[in-house]
C-alpha cells in the first residue's frame, strides 16, 4: 500500500492545479484506508491466531477495496498523467535533438580548427 501511495503521490506533483486538488483528496482517502488496514493488522497480531482468522476475511475485503480505489484513481487521473508523460517525452526528444545538433557543430568547428592548425604546423615545419 505504501509503495502504491508513493507512486501516486509522485504523479500528483505533475498535474494541473485543479486536477491536483482532486487527486490529493483521493490519495488522502487511500491513506486513511491504509491506516485502518495497518491498525487492524497490528491489533490482531497482538490478539492471537483465533482472532487473526476472523479478521483475515475483513482485511481481505479492505485490501480489495483499496485496490478498487486505486483502479478508480487511475481511471480518473491516468489520462492526465499519460498526457503529461507524452508532453515531457516530446520536450525531451526536442531537447536531445538540439543538444545533438550543438554537439555536431562543435565537433565540426573543432575538426576545422585542427585541420587549419595542422596546415600551419606543416608549413612551419617545411620552412
Amino acid at each position: 500500500m505504501d509503495a502504491i501511495l508513493a507512486s501516486l503521490e509522485n504523479g500528483v506533483a505533475q498535474m494541473a492545479a485543479d486536477t491536483r486538488a482532486k487527486a490529493d483528496q483521493f490519495i488522502a482517502n487511500l491513506r486513511k484506508t491504509r491506516d485502518r488496514f495497518e491498525s487492524t493488522v497490528k491489533k490482531q497480531a497482538e490478539a492471537g491466531e483465533t482472532a487473526w482468522d476472523r479478521t483475515r476475511v475483513k482485511l481481505e475485503g479492505e485490501w480489495k477495496s483499496f485496490e478498487a480505489e486505486v483502479k478508480k484513481y487511475l481511471e480518473t487521473f491516468g489520462k492526465d498523467i499519460e498526457q503529461q508523460k507524452t508532453i515531457f517525452q516530446g520536450q525531451f526528444a526536442a531537447q536531445m535533438k538540439v543538444w545533438r545538433e550543438a554537439a555536431d557543430k562543435i565537433h565540426g568547428v573543432a575538426a576545422e580548427f585542427a585541420a587549419e592548425r595542422r596546415k600551419d604546423l606543416d608549413a612551419t615545419a617545411c620552412v
